[in-house]
């Protein structure tokens, strides 16, 4: 006996549904890095299981730029560290995947995982937030509230 065609709809519309966000959390994490594409080669895989989104009141840095040499094609040469620290993670080193749903009280969640796929360790900094948009890009239900006095999160992937 195979699934009724309405059990069929509901999957189909969970599945499109649940992959809404990821453009607008991808663009959200990556800053002004304009890139959105995920990296094609296969780099060493860091697992990361959160989200966030820069922190519009930190101070522009020198990875911000556009003449950043992280923003070079990929060579052979390793991967430079920048004084032990992290840098800000790219859009395009970054592949997002969605958990399963969860609905309760009027409501639906799902986790939405970034992994890293590039070569090098890579933070994101700021508050985690998304919102829905329909296929045209119109958001759908409010903006993402943020605590007031929430910290500030910093979480590395390698």
């Amino acid at each position: 006996m195979g699934l009724s065609r309405a059990t069929r709809h509901r999957g189909v519309l969970w599945l499109a549904t649940a992959l809404l966000p990821v453009p607008f959390l991808l663009t959200g994490c990556a800053g002004t890095d304009g890139g959105s594409s995920a990296r094609a080669g296969g780099g060493a895989t860091g697992a990361g299981a959160s989200s966030a989104a820069p922190d519009p009141s930190a101070p522009a840095s020198a990875s911000d730029s556009a003449s950043d040499p992280a923003d070079a094609p990929a060579s052979s040469a390793p991967p430079r560290s920048r004084g032990g620290s992290s840098d800000r993670c790219r859009t395009s080193e970054l592949v997002a995947s969605v958990g399963r749903g969860e609905a309760g009280a009027g409501q639906r969640s799902f986790a939405v995982a970034l992994t890293n796929q590039s070569q090098r360790s890579c933070t994101l900094r700021g508050y985690p937030g998304a919102a829905f948009t329909d296929a045209s890009g119109t958001q759908l239900g409010p903006d993402p509230r943020r605590i007031e006095g929430a910290p500030v999160t910093t979480v590395a992937l390698s």
